[in-house]
Order: structure tokens, then sequence, then C-alpha cells
């Protein structure tokens, strides 16, 4: 009996300790995040990254504008290190050498590390890949989307072609200013000597159109160095003056009418009033009025020449740009 009764009491403190372990278990694998002191949070800025357009088969780092800060940030939010590791998904898309950002990295809770990138890319059109992290935050791995435009260019050579964001004709209103942008990229290959200035012209439109290009030389492009050089365009057409020419044989009309009442003496009230309407007419045209020549070129395509001079080898060589432009 006494056998029977202790056997009984053991099953019975077996069965209640069933629960008392489930318990433990689930306390036990919630224990990482309770003794943690933080956990790391993954931040990319930016979240999408445009590096622009270049020449195919040049490497070309790609930095911020003055005072060329490195493109790419990426911060821990979190309360905890984050560990990183990173590689791209396309061979086009990778850290520039000089670039600030080792790999792989740790990033102490509440700071952040920039990194440089470099892209060639392989083939002319929009290139796109990402920058792959696998870390320990939660979510990994994360990504951070890459594009970019590649643009053949000769060997040896240069060329100046538009962003592609820049619409292919540029509309503006006359007597405003349109802004818009252009590259002079460099082909593999070419070595400009880095005093080698290149020299930048702006002509075109409207007769009176004022165009200005930034810079306006002091650059030289290279493959190895400056493979590319962005060109801001300036561009304001001149104020239609109207349409003068339209309205010159209704004046000379006028002025002839004027000039026969003016032969009759004895209707000279009539000649002075008619004079003085002509008078009024003339100048109300030359005020609403204009030039011929300036405004047959509104309403339409204008084309707008941008042209670099570089040397190449032991010669100047010069790329113009066509850009047409509709003024309204």
């Amino acid at each position: 009996m006494r056998l029977k009764a202790l056997l009984s009491l053991v099953v019975l403190l077996y069965a209640s300790t069933i629960p008392l372990c489930s318990r433990v278990r689930t306390i036990s694998s919630t224990m990482p995040h309770i003794l943690q002191a933080g956990s790391p949070v993954f931040s990319a800025s930016p979240a999408t990254l445009d590096l622009g357009t270049v020449a195919v088969g040049v490497s070309t780092p790609v930095f911020q504008p003055p005072p060329f800060a490195e493109p790419l940030q990426i911060s821990n939010t979190g309360t905890g290190p984050l560990i990183a590791n990173f590689s791209f998904s396309s061979p086009e898309f990778g850290f520039d050498s000089a670039t600030s950002l080792p790999n792989p990295v740790t990033i102490a809770a509440g700071s952040s590390v920039t990194g440089g990138l470099v892209f060639t890319p392989l083939a002319a059109g929009t290139r796109t890949g990402q920058l792959i992290s696998n870390d320990n935050a939660v979510g990994s791995p994360h990504t951070v989307q890459l594009t970019g435009t590649g643009i053949n260019v000769p060997n040896n050579d240069f060329a100046v072609v538009l962003d592609p964001t820049t619409p292919p004709t540029i509309i503006v209103k006359a007597g405003q200013t349109v802004t818009f942008t252009a590259w002079a990229l460099a082909g593999q290959g070419l070595n400009t000597p880095i005093s080698a200035f290149a020299q930048t012209q702006c002509t075109g439109g409207p007769i009176g159109t004022a165009c200005n290009l930034a810079p306006g030389g002091f650059f030289a492009l290279s493959a190895n160095v400056n493979s590319r050089q962005k060109l801001t365009v300036s561009v304001t057409p001149p104020l239609a003056s109207g349409a003068l020419h339209r309205s010159v044989p209704v004046l000379w009309g006028f002025m002839g009418v004027a000039g026969l009442m003016l032969g009759f003496r004895r209707r000279r009230e009539w000649s002075t009033v008619l004079l003085c309407a002509v008078a009024i007419l003339s100048g109300t045209l030359i005020a609403c009025g204009g030039v011929t020549v300036i405004s047959a070129s509104f309403g339409g395509s204008t084309p707008l020449s941008i042209t670099v001079i570089q040397q190449v080898g032991p010669g100047a060589v010069s790329h113009t740009l066509v850009v047409p432009m509709n003024v309204q």
C-alpha cells in the first residue's frame, strides 16, 4: 500500500511540473530581448539613389554637390550596436576605393556612417541594382535601390548630352528664364592634362536670347580623374515685341489718306484731326508692335547650341549639343 501511494505521489508531482517547464521555456525564449541592452534598427538615406549619367565602361565616383559629401548614409536608430556586411546585386555599382565606410561595419546605437559609391555602366540606357545589407537588425537583409544611366561615348573622346530628366524640347515663355542640365562625359581612354581647361559656349534662340553656362570652363575631362562635368544651362529669351509687321499696310494707308486730306486747304480742320488720329494710331502700334525678325521666331521650335571645346591629344576638339527650344 505504501509503495502504491508513493508511486501515485511521484506521478502527481511529474504531472504538475509539465506546465511549469512549459512556462520556463517560454520565459527563456524571451530572455535575450529582456537581457539585451537594446536592439539595432537599420536606416539608409536616401532609400533610393540615382547615380546620374556616365559614359559606358568608365568608373565614376559619385559625390553630392559641394562640399562633395559621400552620398550614402547608413544609420542605426536603435538602442543596440548594428553589425552590417554589405554587397551589391550588380557589378556596375560598388563602393568607391576612397570611401570612409568599412565593410563589414559596426555602427553604435544612435550613430551613422557615410559611404562613397562608384558607378560603371556596362551598357547604354537605364541601369539598376541594389546595395544589400546583411545585418543583425530586424528585417535583414535590407536594401538600397540604385539606378543610373549609361551613355555610349567613343573611346579617347568626349560627348555632350542632355540629362535624362531634361525634356527633349525646352519650353519657355518670352522674358522668363528656364534652367536645365546637360553633361560633358569622358569616354574610355581619354586622358586630358588637368591644366587643359575646357571652353564652353551657348548660342542660338531668338535674337536677343541670353544663355549662360555654369561652369563656364575651368574643368578638364579625363576618364581617370574627372570623367564627367555637370553643365547648368540658364536661358532667357527676349520679350516679344508684338506684330508691327502685320500692321504696316494699315499704317501706310492711314498716312496716305492723311496726305490727301492735307492737300485740301479748305478742310484744314479735318486734316488736322485725321493727322492727330494717325499719330495716335502710330504710337499705339509701335508700343504694342514689334520687330519682324524677332516676332517670327516665337511660337515655334528654335535650336539652342551648347558647345564644349576640349583638348584631345595634340589638338582641340569641339562637340555641340543642339537642343530644340520652344518660345511661347
